[in-house]
């Protein structure tokens, strides 16, 4: 199997193989459809704060220190 490529416009549902093409063609072909894309709008750039607040369970911990007495109490928490 050998592979050609061009570009074409759908006309009325039909694809159009260009002329040069034809003779080399014989009566299958094997038709892989490529649309091209069309460009989103972009992206809205987000902090990873922005991120991270509208994600499930949000942040649990809004400072440092917060996150500090948290891993201490657990540490604390081992040894009883």
């Amino acid at each position: 199997m050998y592979a050609i490529e061009f570009q074409t416009t759908i006309k009325n549902g039909i694809i159009e193989i260009p002329e040069m093409y034809r003779g080399q063609l014989q009566q299958r072909v094997r038709v892989i459809l490529l649309g091209e894309e069309r460009m989103a709008s972009a992206p809205e750039k987000r902090s990873i704060a922005d991120v991270l607040a509208t994600a499930p369970g949000q942040r649990v911990f809004k400072t440092a220190d917060s996150v500090k007495q948290y891993l201490q109490e657990e540490r604390d928490s081992w040894e009883r």
